[in-house]
């Protein structure tokens, strides 16, 4: 997200309104940016080390307190007065959450959340978004249908290349989880792609899971088995996806898992019904992707609480337009409390 000089210039004075009492921010990947063809917004779920590091620095400094995600619900549902606080999650359960992220979150002594798919450390989930990029990367002949609708490309053309890591990228993210199923046969089985290696390449193993839970910094929480869109699954089916990833986790490490977030998380994604199965679930917590500070009415809302997605700040100095408020309180209509 790009700030401009007049949002800088708000941005303190929203604070006393709509800077809350904290603040969720959320990750995925803490990794060197690549000098590969992107398809379009991977990039945004990676973070340098570098700039991430730095960032946790200036927070320090800033005096922001650094919180569990128990803590943060203490906070609320106590109604204690604590300088502003910073929670860190990150989201899918990728490998290096444990070999770049961990050491440098260790070092500072900083707690944070890992929301596993437990299909990723299964070796089972097809993360299609970085298969998608493979493909863009190499010269590739690719034909498919979809809902009666015929595509075309050679990615060794470089517009038909961008064209492809859009259309194919739009297609999979709204997809059911049915039409999901369609696409990855058309797309990527037709081209002799198996659609659940790659995963084993990104994502932390059990083990590493067990390390990370063993540490009482670490929260391992719950992010569903298949990281589907769940407002488009049957209600069984979206049960048993929020039920079942928390049980095998459970199993795993061997504790509760009482923390969840939902997959994608904005309200196409994740509603009413979704949060009233995370309370059915027994989670003290849900986050969501909604964009807005914590606040103290969030007490009655543990279920869907909003985050700050970093893919849009990154540095310290957009980041303060949103701890600031300014920019949640622009995005939601001054709403402070976002959960429709």
């Amino acid at each position: 997200m790009t700030t401009t000089r007049l949002d800088r210039i708000l941005s303190p004075l929203a604070r006393p309104f709509y800077g809350g009492v904290g603040h969720i921010l959320m990750f995925h990947r803490i990794i060197d940016t690549s000098t590969r063809t992107r398809v379009p917004g991977a990039a945004n779920i990676e973070y340098p080390p570098d700039a991430f590091a730095h960032l946790l620095d200036e927070l320090l400094n800033a005096d922001y307190a650094f919180v569990s995600m128990d803590q943060c619900v203490e906070i609320l549902t106590s109604g204690q007065k604590t300088k502003n606080f910073i929670n860190v999650t990150f989201d899918d359960g990728y490998i290096d959450n444990f070999t770049t992220a961990y050491p440098i979150l260790k070092e500072r002594r900083i707690p944070f959340t890992i929301y596993v798919t437990t299909a990723f450390p299964d070796h089972k989930a097809v993360v299609w978004w970085y298969i998608l990029e493979d493909m863009l990367n190499e010269d590739r002949q690719i034909e498919f249908e979809f809902q009666g609708q015929a595509y075309g490309f050679n990615t060794a053309l470089p517009e038909e290349k961008v064209n492809f890591g859009r259309i194919a990228r739009s297609l999979m993210k709204t997809a059911s989880a049915e039409d999901l199923h369609l696409l990855i046969s058309e797309i990527l089985v037709k081209q002799g792609i198996d659609p659940v290696q790659k995963v084993s390449e990104l994502s932390l193993s059990w083990d590493q899971i067990k390390q990370l839970a063993a540490d009482p910094l670490v929260t391992i929480g719950a992010h569903t088995v298949n990281h589907l869109l769940l407002k488009e699954l049957p209600l069984d089916t979206a049960r048993q996806e929020i039920f079942n990833g928390r049980d095998r986790l459970g199993e795993k490490i061997r504790k509760p898992v009482v923390h969840f977030a939902f997959p994608y998380g904005g309200p196409n994604a994740a509603g009413i019904r979704e949060f009233n199965l995370v309370r059915e679930a027994a989670f003290k917590t849900g986050v969501t992707t909604r964009l807005a500070n914590i606040f103290s009415q969030h007490k009655d809302h543990l279920e869907c609480l909003p985050r700050l997605d970093m893919g849009l700040f990154p540095d310290f100095a957009s980041l303060k337009t949103a701890l600031d408020g300014w920019v949640p309180a622009r995005m939601n209509h001054l709403k402070k409390v976002a959960t429709e």
